[in-house]
């Protein structure tokens, strides 16, 4: 069955309610006719740009260009299991494809011009693969790289080559977390040191020995070549570490990647948008700080992104800033702003914060990756309090009509990673626990366990990919985190004298 729009056809399948557009089947034939154009220009520019130099018949050109080939397919098929993401993002891949190629094209300038290969930036390219996209996808592409030159080039100039290898796996692994600039110019120096004890064991055990390596040293300390080579390959790794400290920010915004760099630098309690929110909504601010610290140790404890839930928990209400005064933890005095409102009024005043929370957001030019913690905090819940309200208001007044909770549902969308999900569960318990009339334990204990559950009832955390036994961590994180909070106090006692006169100060003040 069919029904004809302005712009495309769309076909609904019978016993089926999801409308399923024709233009998908042409996305995804038009998506692998690229993949398959990249593969082919990946294979034509590394023949191009390094293989007809240095290969010696029209059958060895064959030979490497069908077996490039199919180390670039291959390639393709890897990143395809291991990060399909990345096939969302054409410019993403393109850039990926062009930093792969780009290398392999630079062995053979610097054959041809004569350059020491110790300066072939293997260190940097691994550093801006890691950054930009993953470990995984630095891990791929260093050896992808390794093997094409491998075909490419003879024994003795990829001896030059692979002695990078060692230096470029050490900073890939070593960019787990990058939360000060000084761990670049440290990974770029420990680089530079291992390269230059890789070239070392090469003079030594391969070219010349050991004994004729130290008398040519001992004679000619400086103007030997071979401490020439040493100091490059030191230099090229420590010049890595500053240069991608010095393109940094251009890599976070051609990747569109969200650094813990950038992170830490949102924390900063003097960023505007969180400094506006401390002037004009407080309660709401320091609701945001205490969410961010029980989510924060949450996402530790079952190795979530501990920093991206912080960060996100700090502006995930920052669209209260446009009605401070409607929400609870803002009001002054007693007189509740509700009053005079029906219910779904309120309902429409309380939910529409997600929205102005992703105005705000633009507008401050948040990275996009915060704008999920703001869209996603509530899922799509009922707001409990109007909700009821409604119903008892309905049944006081003998109405027939029956109160539907879906008017009553923040539009969603649902939690859809760990750690949005993590907010949404934090965001609810720490608000709940500022209405516990008296607090102990295992009050505590049964508010968490209760909410946890009824958000997993609702469904709230179902593409949120978040297991049992986490909901498990997280809760007893969560418990031991507000325990903290309500933790008891002695009561000190008073001297004799100033209760004394405390006492008569009170009476004075009650006549």
């Amino acid at each position: 069955m069919f029904f004809f729009g302005k712009k495309k056809l769309r076909r609904v399948q019978p016993g089926k309610s999801r409308v399923v557009s024709q233009t998908e089947d042409q996305a995804a034939t038009r998506e692998w006719f690229t993949y398959i154009l990249v593969g082919i220009l990946f294979s034509l520019i590394i023949i191009s740009t390094l293989g007809f130099g240095y290969l010696r018949s029209a059958e060895h050109i064959l030979s490497v260009t069908i077996v490039s080939t199919l180390a670039v397919f291959l390639m393709i098929f890897a990143l395809w299991i291991l990060h399909p993401k990345l096939f969302s993002s054409p410019i993403k891949l393109f850039f990926f494809g062009v930093i792969s190629v780009s290398l392999v094209a630079l062995v053979e300038v610097f054959l041809r011009f004569g350059w020491p290969l110790y300066l072939l930036p293997v260190v940097l390219t691994s550093m801006i693969i890691t950054i930009g996209y993953s470990q995984q996808l630095a891990v791929i592409n260093l050896f992808f790289q390794i093997f094409v030159i491998w075909l490419l080039i003879d024994d003795k100039h990829f001896a030059k080559v692979i002695i990078h290898f060692p230096a470029a796996m050490l900073v890939i692994l070593g960019l787990t977390e990058l939360r000060t600039r000084s761990k670049l110019i440290r990974l770029g120096a420990l680089a530079g040191v291992v390269t230059l004890l890789m070239v070392l064991m090469k003079i030594v055990f391969l070219d010349v020995g050991l004994q004729e390596f130290f008398n040519n040293i001992r004679v000619q300390p400086f103007e030997n070549s071979w401490t020439k080579k040493l100091i490059l390959s030191f230099i090229n790794g420590l010049v890595s570490g500053f240069i991608v400290l010095g393109v940094l920010p251009f890599i976070e915004k051609w990747f569109g990647v969200l650094t813990d760099l950038s992170l830490l630098e949102l924390t900063d309690m003097n960023q505007p948008l969180l400094r506006k929110l401390y002037l004009e909504a407080p309660g709401t601010y320091h609701h945001s700080l205490r969410v961010g610290n029980l989510a924060e140790a949450a996402a530790r404890a079952i190795r979530a992104n501990s920093l991206l839930v912080r960060v996100g928990a700090y502006f995930h209400d920052i669209g209260k800033l446009n009605k401070p005064e409607y929400f609870v933890e803002n009001e002054v005095e007693a007189n509740s702003k509700h009053k005079n409102l029906s219910p779904m009024m309120s309902t429409l005043v309380i939910t529409a914060h997600v929205k102005d929370g992703l105005e705000f957001a633009k507008y401050h030019r948040l990275p996009s990756r915060i704008f999920d913690f703001v869209e996603q905090h509530h899922g799509n819940s009922v707001v409990k309090y109007f909700y009821h309200e409604a119903k008892e208001k309905n049944n006081h007044n003998d109405n027939e009509d029956r109160v539907a909770p879906e008017s009553f549902r923040y539009s969603g969308p649902k939690p859809q990673t760990k750690e949005t999900a993590i907010v949404l569960l934090a965001d609810s318990v720490e608000a709940a626990s500022r209405a516990l009339s008296s607090v102990t334990p295992a009050k505590l204990k049964g508010l968490v366990h209760d909410i946890i559950m009824s958000k997993l009832l609702d469904g709230q955390l179902d593409q949120s990919n978040i297991t049992m036994s986490e909901l498990k961590t997280i809760e007893n994180t969560f418990t031991r985190g507000l325990a903290g909070v309500f933790h008891a106090r002695i009561k000190y006692p008073e001297e004799n004298g100033q209760a004394e006169t405390n006492h008569k100060k009170s009476k004075s003040e009650s006549a």
